[in-house]
């Protein structure tokens, strides 16, 4: 059986993926092993939302007629 190594182009097009993020992998491999390929996202904490994040109460549709009592709801 032939063997013989590939490229970072032929390796990346057998992968899947660029061949840009195919040398960043190798790369990150090279210096940390195979703990620099694990995701870094996957340990993070995720962040509580903002208090910019808050729901606020939707703006009345164009038209709605807001009556003297401040209600919104159809009178009969």
């Amino acid at each position: 059986m032939d063997r013989r190594a590939f490229d970072a182009a032929e390796a990346a097009l057998l992968l899947g993926q660029c061949e840009r993020s195919f040398r960043r992998h190798a790369e990150r491999y090279r210096a940390d092993g195979l703990e620099g390929l694990l995701d870094q996202r996957l340990s993070q904490i995720s962040k509580r939302r903002g208090k910019h994040r808050l729901k606020r109460e939707r703006a009345p549709p164009p038209g709605l007629m807001v009556r003297q009592d401040a209600s919104t709801h159809r009178w009969v």
